[in-house]
This record gives C-alpha cells, structure tokens and sequence, in this order.
C-alpha cells in the first residue's frame, strides 16, 4: 500500500482502524469476507516491480482453511464457521486463487458473477423504462 494512502486514510477517518500485512495469511486470519482481484501489471512503474511481488498473494486452500482456525469461538451471527469466510472475486483471474478453491462452498465468485448478470439486466431494463 502506497504510503500516501496511508496517510490519507489516517487524516480523512481517523476513527478507522487500519492494519498494515504484508504477509497474505496473516493478513487474513479471522475475516469474514476475502476480496481478492489480481495484481495488476498496469500499475506497476516498471515490469521489475511487478515481477518481484507476482504471485506473492495466492489463496490456497491451506491459507483459507488456516484464516479461521484460531477462531473456535468466533461466531457473532450465530453462523457456522465453516462457512468461513466466504472468497470473492470480480474475475477473470490469473492466479491470485488456486483452482482447487473453486470447489470450496466459500467460493462466491462464481455466484457473485451470475448474479452481476441479473443486476445488469435489471440495470438495463430500468434504463429503457421496460421496469
């Protein structure tokens, strides 16, 4: 994370709380909710900066199983944690996420593009005045 946005979180919401990881599993230990998109070559300055941290964030199944094994007691909403924490991702990927997640009940991604699909078509109806 650019040090810049650091500080502008820290000015503009100084009420949130931020942490700093920058090693992924302990970054995602105990979350409900894991947002992964790719690293994206485009913002890099140059190609070397993108090689050195290309593939240093892959969620396997390993690194999700242990995001939550700490946690026996966590249960806020009364849900089971197994189910724990769900994985989203906008797609296509590269490989940010282990195909073997894919089979995974917590991997939303798949749900979470089909349902884009139906938000889309209600968008575009609403657009047209079909709605």
């Amino acid at each position: 994370m650019p040090q810049s946005i650091i500080e502008f979180v820290k000015i503009h919401a100084p009420n949130f709380a931020m942490k700093v990881f920058t090693n992924f599993a302990e970054g995602i230990r105990g979350v409900d909710v894991i947002y992964m998109t790719r690293i994206q070559k485009e913002r890099f300055k140059n190609s070397e900066e993108y090689e050195n941290v290309k593939g240093s964030f892959i969620l396997t199944p390993k690194i999700l199983n242990e995001s939550r094994e700490d946690d026996e007691d966590y249960d806020i909403l009364g849900r089971n944690d197994n189910k724990l924490p769900i994985v989203m991702h906008p797609l296509p990927r590269v490989d940010e996420i282990a195909p073997e997640v894919d089979a995974d009940e917590r991997a939303a991604y798949f749900r979470q593009a089909q349902n884009g699909v139906y938000v889309r078509m209600a968008l575009l109806k609403m657009v047209l005045g079909v709605l």
